[in-house]
């Protein structure tokens, strides 16, 4: 048992102080106590704590493409300009090379204040499009990159077959992510396997409508346990709302619910472009939206949806392709969106919380774990000791507490110099700001880079 003290926490029921929190060996809240002091045993964690941020979007490889397409590159560039160049640059990704990427990243995560990561990984095989050996070769790299340096990992195997509506044949680019739904099964098996005895969830994300027709859909879900973690790309882009229609004559999330019964276990991810009677679907079926606003912006999708946040819908936040790993820049991003799209301020409220930053940390952090199949998202006894401590001796964050300190965290502050501490199944990860590996990954990484600018 392991015991830490904190002169201030946001609990499940509220802002507390002087709290105590004892977690099991295997990282449960056991018990919570306020008001009290401190005792010998207690780890004195000097700040205030949150709850965890889950990331719940991410496609580790990509952090080593951020910034390499900011340029243009036609007259009309777009995400589709963004992705054939991003297919060019994965022609050279090693196994190695992507276990780096991704150590790198999950570092990156763990100080943005981020404790679980859903990866919806989709390279799979080698660079001249053959399966490795092993089919689950890239799989583990990444995931043993999550064990190595600490962060919880829900891993969302992605199903790719083909590349748009209608079973369009997969172009070259897209060679190191397609199987049959035969395969996808066989490697998804292996994975339940490889996993069986370890704290990884293994979940699944059929990529997108264009990439997985539907009657294998269809048999995927039904193939899979029920309450499997399902995360699948929809309605992103404009252009593929306009394919979509002229495929089925439906928008994308209407044809998704048209024929399949998504629930509390699915992730929209992106969900960019919604009419009024799509939100009701999707919230009547208790999905939860994955936003990914940076990514967002930096491939132009669009603003998301402000009737669904209204509408109090389920959502979480994922960094995606990682132009930005930072918690709160994502927060703040889907508020500003809101403010600029409605021409008003403190958008993003709750009817019981005031505070836009409470509200913003609080429905990102629930819908978050819903979305990762993680027991965590608030401080309660029987949850996953997943939690941040935030410094006070930041500058922009002297002298304010409770929901004022989650403002300014979120809203005027460099968010990620503001996370001290960070613990996970109830284990100190970060510490004073510093990751135990954090120097030699920065050096492996870097070595990648000059290795893969070299080539691209």
């Amino acid at each position: 048992m392991t015991s830490y003290y904190v002169e201030s926490a946001l609990l499940a029921q509220g802002w507390a102080k002087n709290v105590q929190i004892k977690v099991t060996d295997s990282g449960l809240i056991n018990k919570i106590n306020s008001n009290v002091t401190a005792s010998e045993e207690d780890i004195h964690l000097s700040g205030v704590l949150v709850p965890a941020m889950p990331n719940c979007h991410s496609h580790a490889f990509q952090r080593a493409f951020a910034g390499l397409c900011e340029y243009s590159s036609s007259n009309n560039d777009s995400f589709w300009s963004w992705r054939s160049m991003m297919y060019r640059f994965i022609e050279h990704l090693t196994p190695e090379q992507t276990h780096i990427i991704a150590k790198q990243l999950y570092i990156e995560m763990l100080k943005a204040g981020y404790s679980r990561v859903g990866e919806f990984h989709y390279l799979h095989h080698g660079q001249d499009s053959k399966p490795y050996n092993d089919i689950t070769e890239m799989s583990n790299q990444v995931i043993e990159a999550a064990s190595v340096v600490g962060i919880g990992m829900t891993f969302l195997p992605v199903f790719y077959r083909y590349a748009g509506f209608g079973k369009q044949q997969p172009t070259t680019g897209q060679g190191r992510f397609t199987m049959s739904l035969d395969e996808y099964l066989q490697y998804h098996s292996k994975l339940n396997s490889n996993y069986i005895h370890s704290e990884v969830i293994i979940g699944t994300a059929p990529h997108s409508l264009r990439a997985v027709d539907i009657e294998d859909l269809k048999q995927l879900v039904s193939t899979l346990e029920p309450d499997t973690a399902t995360h699948i790309h929809i309605a992103e882009q404009i252009p593929e709302v306009q394919q979509s229609i002229e495929f089925s004559g439906l928008r994308p999330v209407e044809y998704l619910y048209n024929h399949m019964q998504p629930n509390s276990n699915w992730t929209l991810i992106h969900a960019t472009h919604l009419t009024q009677a799509e939100i009701q679907q999707i919230i009547g079926s208790d999905s939860v939206v994955g936003i990914c606003p940076t990514t967002e912006a930096n491939l132009g999708d669009g603003i998301f949806a402000h009737d669904y946040l209204k509408s109090n819908g389920h959502w979480a936040i994922g960094s995606d392709s990682h132009i930005s790993v930072n918690s709160c820049e994502e927060l703040r991003w889907l508020e500003y969106t809101q403010r600029l799209q409605l021409n008003q301020r403190a958008v993003v409220s709750g009817p019981d919380v005031n505070s836009v930053g409470r509200n913003l940390w609080s429905k990102a952090t629930e819908g978050g774990n819903q979305s990762l199949g993680a027991n965590a998202g608030v401080i309660s006894e029987g949850k996953s000791a997943d939690f941040v401590i935030i410094d006070l001796e930041q500058p922009s964050l002297a002298s304010k507490s409770e929901d004022k300190l989650l403002d300014s965290l979120i809203f005027s502050s460099h968010a990620n110099s503001a996370i001290k501490d960070v613990i996970v199944g109830g284990k100190l990860v970060l510490r004073d700001y510093k990751h135990p590996l954090e120097e030699q990954v920065a050096n492996q990484f870097k070595q990648v880079m000059r290795d893969l600018t070299a080539v691209i």
